[in-house]
């Protein structure tokens, strides 16, 4: 089954993720069992910080990072079908509600696994959210609860993945970033380490893959669009970029 965000949210007392601004996790909750981690899952950023990526083709584009291994960089242990709640902190600019900073747009969530090495990996994505009529964008959603929930597919093979958040700001996306520098859509990505223990043999479609960068193209409409002047979509509706979501067969 494929689970988007907008059905899962009432699922996060369930088991929980929680990840800062920096994209740290601080602990994890199920039933009555939590645990508390003193060290960063997440791929670090470095210099570039909380500062998006506007140029689809950079290398940076993937997690905002400068490669993909980080010795010292723990993996999380995640079940196939676990819930994972998604947390931004009040220094992430993905929770400004105002001024410059204002991002506007929709979300989504990739895995990769790592087995075959992270000269070329290739992405599937488990989770979308995008426009609601009654809630609006998934960072309207982000700014109401400061996080969002989505399941680990449950039949993933076991072995070592990537787990990549992606936020994509679409407040200055009237132009692309090669028409004009200044505007375009603009892509906040996280990724943190995770390994999947069992022995399912679940095998990802060739159509459910795809690259970054490459997997997207600036031009794409859902990309390149003028949003009302009250953040809405034309019409009020908007397809989220990426490949189909994966569906998850037992």
């Amino acid at each position: 089954m494929v689970y988007k965000v907008s059905s899962i949210l009432a699922l996060a007392a369930c088991f929980a993720l929680t990840v800062n601004g920096q994209k740290q996790i601080q602990g994890i909750t199920s039933g009555y069992l939590s645990k508390t981690f003193d060290a960063s899952f997440n791929l670090p950023h470095g210099a570039l910080g909380q500062v998006p990526v506007s140029n689809l083709n950079s290398p940076l584009f993937t997690c905002r990072t400068n490669g993909f291994t980080f010795p010292d960089v723990k993996s999380y242990n995640a079940s196939p079908g676990e819930m994972l709640l998604v947390k931004w902190d009040n220094s992430s600019p993905v929770l400004a509600s105002s001024g410059s900073a204002n991002i506007t747009g929709p979300c989504n969530f990739y895995m990769a696994s790592t087995a075959a090495g992270t000269d070329k990996l290739s992405w599937f994505r488990i989770a979308e959210q995008g426009y609601e009529t009654e809630r609006g964008w998934c960072t309207d959603i982000i700014k109401t609860t400061g996080s969002l929930v989505v399941s680990i597919p449950d039949n993933l093979k076991g072995g070592d993945y990537l787990f990549r958040t992606e936020v994509i700001d679409l407040a200055y996306a009237d132009k692309t970033a090669t028409q004009d520098p200044s505007r375009g859509a603009q892509f906040y990505a996280d990724c943190l380490k995770f390994n999947i223990p069992g022995n399912t043999n679940g095998i990802i479609p060739s159509t459910n893959l795809v690259s970054f960068p490459g997997a997207y193209k600036e031009t794409d409409p859902s990309l390149v669009l003028t949003l009302g002047a009250d953040g809405k979509p034309t019409g009020g509706k908007y397809t989220v970029p990426g490949p189909a979501l994966y569906s998850q067969k037992p």
